[in-house]
């Protein structure tokens, strides 16, 4: 997975705000990481709970980024 479709994967996350992704990348470091870290390593950043840490790290139930990113591109959009 690249920083696009990471990005894009934290976007569509249910219950994920702006703030709140900002506060993961700025700790983990890059939103692979986020997407990649532990539940115990996600619940370490301020605002995430336990259920928010748990959605976020078993996030293959909630985005499917490829798919996203086709439909985007089918649609003429582009993700930036």
């Amino acid at each position: 997975m690249n920083s696009l479709e990471a990005s894009l994967t934290l976007n569509l996350l249910p219950k994920l705000g702006p703030i709140t992704c900002h506060r993961l990348v700025a700790t983990l470091g890059s939103p692979e990481a986020v997407l990649n870290a532990t539940t115990a390593e996600l619940r370490q950043v301020k605002g995430i709970g336990p259920e928010l840490a748990q959605q976020i790290h078993q996030w293959e139930k909630h985005v499917d980024p490829t798919r996203e990113l086709r439909e985007l591109h089918e649609r003429g959009l582009d993700f930036i």
